[in-house]
């Protein structure tokens, strides 16, 4: 199984997203920044509970996607939305509220939804969740990552992929408190950061490569194996 992460930063970037998956292949794929995905998508139904949220099938050519689309209403503006998609069988999916971070850990004013599938690779099952932590410094980041990587800890395997918005290899980085960190070892931001990774349980995960930059977005889409 190949997963791909990419922060697209906006929906004016749907159209780069069959050149993503044509250079990388990816049979699973998480989204952050997607702006409003509803009109990319056939036979959309609507999530329960989640306003404008959808379950839908993107076909791009050759390239067809089952997707769990979590529309973040926060201001009106869906730029901040999520976005998880397979080409493999999927037997569960959801979203998955965060949950509230107690003082004196960082709570931010949007926290975001989380989007989930378990995918099942030949008789294996992975739960794979399309992650974006809070911009506000590794040291804020990591305080809020923890507590819904412990939320999700539990009942199989799971791997946490996207942008953390927190640089493992800073001095303010806190380990999660359960998982391993799977990443490169360059940045996947052209300003510089090392923030878009995986945390997980399964064991083979690993980093394969990091991608190209596409359209206008300056993050690198990060490639990864199971």
């Amino acid at each position: 199984m190949r997963i791909t992460t990419w922060n697209m930063q906006g929906g004016t970037n749907q159209l780069y997203l069959g050149a993503l998956m044509a250079q990388n292949n990816p049979d699973v794929i998480c989204l952050q920044e997607s702006g409003d995905m509803t009109h990319l998508l056939q036979h959309r139904n609507a999530i329960g509970g989640f306003p404008n949220s959808v379950t839908g099938v993107y076909v791009n050519g050759n390239h067809i996607y089952h997707v769990v689309f979590w529309y973040n209403t926060v201001d009106d503006n869906p730029r901040n939305s999520l976005a998880i998609m397979s080409r493999l069988t999927i037997s569960a999916w959801g979203i998955h509220p965060p949950v509230v971070v107690a003082p004196p850990g960082y709570q931010p004013g949007n926290p975001r939804n989380l989007p989930w599938m378990t995918v099942n690779q030949g008789g294996n099952l992975l739960r794979i969740y399309s992650y974006h932590a809070p911009s506000a410094g590794t040291a804020n980041a990591a305080s809020y990552t923890n507590p819904q990587i412990n939320a999700i800890n539990g009942g199989g395997l799971w791997a946490v992929v996207g942008d953390f918005n927190a640089d493992p290899t800073s001095g303010d980085f806190v380990a999660p408190p359960a998982g391993v960190v799977v990443r490169g070892n360059h940045a996947t931001q052209q300003s510089g950061g090392l923030l878009d990774y995986a945390i997980t349980n399964a064991g083979g995960f690993a980093f394969v490569s990091s991608g190209q930059l596409l359209a206008a977005s300056d993050h690198f889409p990060q490639n990864f194996t199971w």
